[in-house]
């Protein structure tokens, strides 16, 4: 009896084991990106020009796969824009998507290296270009 009682144990145990192996649990695949990443822009304007700028993008929260966080850069008036970004993972941390105001950016994570593709539609401009962002 008592090694039947052992099989059992050993048995639930196991079912245990697998079931939580199982689970929807991201297992530490989804990155930490908070805090500051920097790079530059540059994209191909409507009216024939090259514009763009050094950009900051700051990640001040994160919770799982979804990202909060804010983007500097300067406006082609010389101006300084900041604009709230909120996005996240996906693909189980292969891809992040992110908003900010009229602009989509989308792309990967790689260690301290986020390479983002941002494209926009806003009249009367619109854009895209690939950005290679370092963490700092």
């Amino acid at each position: 009896m008592l090694t039947r009682r052992t099989s059992l144990l050993a048995g639930s145990l196991l079912m245990v084991l697998a079931v939580a192996g199982c689970s929807g649990s991201s297992g530490g695949t989804i990155p930490d990106i908070t805090g500051t990443w920097t790079g530059t822009a540059r994209f191909a304007d409507v009216d024939g020009s090259v514009k763009g700028s050094p950009e900051r993008f700051v990640v001040e929260k994160q919770d799982g796969e979804l990202v909060w966080g804010t983007v500097e850069y300067q406006n082609p008036d010389g101006s300084t824009a900041k604009e709230t970004v909120t996005g996240s993972f996906i693909d189980g941390g292969k891809g992040i998507v992110l908003t900010e105001r009229a602009a989509l950016w989308q792309g990967e994570v790689s260690g301290t290296t986020m390479k983002i593709t941002v494209s926009w539609t806003a009249d009367p401009s619109h854009g895209a270009f690939q950005m290679t962002l370092t963490k700092q």
